[in-house]
């Protein structure tokens, strides 16, 4: 990986400040980041995802009431047993089939489950963050790729791991170049 070119802290900063001004969804993410990670942190495994939850970040995520429309009870037992096995697998790609192997999910919403599961390992993969990529000279990422999901996940924990060891880095990257997209990029065609 050609590091010289990677975005570097003075990009990330800026393009993440802009994010939360333009975005702001800060709050609630760090809501539904602290309920993951304090029952991870309680029962030391993941035993049961609640519907509810399961629900709120499919909101925080996608932003469109027609998406939740898909998942009846009986798709979100399944979401909730997907995301319970998942989180006690080991490797990344296991982990990512074994979500989109649930009706409905993609990888998109996959990595948003795990992201929330452990957020210093996950990116969420977005079609603003891959056009910004694809913008700054990287090569092409589909969001709905399976293939695509660990060089991508790579590229952004290598951003990261540039930018600062801190807890919240690729989150940060996120940000960064979810706001560039929107200023840079303009709407998504539909």
């Amino acid at each position: 990986m050609h590091l010289l070119s990677l975005p570097d802290a003075v990009f990330v900063h800026k393009w993440a400040k802009r994010y939360a001004t333009d975005v702001d969804d800060d709050k609630e993410y760090a809501v539904l980041l602290g309920y993951c990670q304090a029952q991870l942190r309680r029962d030391m495994v993941l035993t049961h995802v609640t519907h509810g939850l399961i629900l709120d970040i499919l909101d925080w995520k996608s932003r469109m009431a027609w998406f939740r429309l898909r998942f009846s009870r009986e798709s979100l037992r399944n979401v909730s047993d997907a995301i319970e096995d998942a989180y006690q697998m080991s490797g990344d790609t296991e982990r990512l089939t074994r979500l989109t192997d649930v009706y409905g999910i993609g990888v998109p919403i996959a990595s948003t489950f795990l992201h929330f599961l452990s957020p210093e390992h996950y990116p969420i993969i977005d079609v603003r963050v891959t056009r910004a990529l694809r913008s700054l000279g990287y090569p092409k990422f589909s969001p709905a790729s399976k293939a695509a999901y660990t060089p991508y996940a790579a590229l952004l924990r290598a951003i990261a791991n540039r930018i600062s060891r801190r807890k919240g880095a690729l989150r940060k990257v996120d940000m960064a170049l979810f706001a560039y997209d929107v200023k840079r990029n303009g709407p998504i065609a539909r």
